[in-house]
């Protein structure tokens, strides 16, 4: 396959720039501390980054691929410590806290069962794959909350622009990657990834927004 030629290259830069996406989260970490409060930030964001960098993580081990591998445990890394810089700033501590317990337990079992529930190593990375898919086309879905409200109001001042059009080139990148590694957990939630970021593109096409912030 002559893709096959580009893997190294493409690995790189799908690496680079999903690292770059990751630290994306800096922004809110940093606005947190400096005005010491979490405001109306939300932390939902950095679980479910945490959640969805492990899981790939342990099918980045499980398929024995170095870049899926490290880029997830950097991006694990990244959003469990804007997840504690939220916690800490935050006022009610203890309920945030509680709030983490069922997902965190979640992927305890998930992981517990990847390393002892299951001998047969093929039916781990079939289940674990499937699991880290989920996860990721759920992330991946999460904007097309605001959908109706840009239909309704023509407006797209609530869509992130810059970062729809990152998700779109690490989607495209990790996309290209997986067809080459012919893996359809990684093709498949990235074929999304592409699909989602595309639509929400195209609304920027067809309620332009002017300098002024008018349509």
């Amino acid at each position: 396959m002559a893709l096959a030629e580009y893997k190294d290259t493409l690995a790189t830069s799908a690496s680079f720039s999903t690292v770059l996406l990751f630290m994306t989260g800096m922004f809110t970490a940093n606005k947190i501390m400096k005005r010491n409060s979490v405001g109306d930030d939300s932390y939902v964001p950095f679980i479910t980054g945490f959640l969805s960098c492990s899981l790939w993580l342990r099918y980045g081990i499980l398929i024995e691929d170095a870049t899926i591998t490290l880029v997830n445990s950097v991006g694990a890394f990244l959003h469990i410590s804007y997840l504690t810089i939220y916690i800490f700033h935050s006022k009610s501590k203890m309920g945030i806290l509680r709030q983490q317990i069922p997902p965190m337990m979640c992927l305890l079992m998930v992981l517990f069962y990847s390393y002892y529930g299951e001998e047969n190593v093929d039916i781990v990375k079939f289940h674990v794959g499937v699991i880290a898919s989920a996860v990721t086309i759920a992330f991946f879905a999460a904007p097309l909350t605001k959908l109706m409200h840009v239909i309704r109001f023509r407006s797209v001042e609530c869509l992130p622009f810059p970062m729809i059009v990152a998700s779109f080139a690490v989607s495209a990148q990790w996309l290209l990657y997986g067809i080459i590694l012919q893996d359809p957990f990684i093709t498949l939630p990235n074929s999304l990834g592409c699909f989602l970021s595309s639509v929400q593109l195209t609304l920027f096409l067809i309620y332009p927004v002017t300098s002024d912030g008018t349509k």
